[in-house]
């Protein structure tokens, strides 16, 4: 089995650990903006959807509502087709 050689004098592997220590802070931080990302997509759908078909977006109760503010949500009806 052939070893590697030795490193010169003064050398050391810190930075291929500082390397992939960046590279998995880069690829968490990633994951992270993209989770967020798709969070707030999914909200602006939901809320998109309930004024599309109708409804009034209640931000406050994170609900749809159809009707006054005193109703009690129902869904719209179909469209016929």
């Amino acid at each position: 089995m052939r070893r590697k050689p030795a490193p010169p004098s003064g050398a050391s592997p810190r930075p291929l650990r500082r390397r992939r220590l960046g590279a998995g802070m880069l690829a968490l931080a990633l994951i992270v903006v993209v989770l967020m990302g798709l969070q707030w997509y999914r909200g602006h759908q939901v809320a998109s959807s309930c004024t599309d078909n109708g409804g009034h977006w209640d931000a406050e109760r994170q609900r749809c509502t159809f009707g006054g503010p005193g109703r009690i949500p129902e869904p719209p009806e179909p469209a016929p087709q």
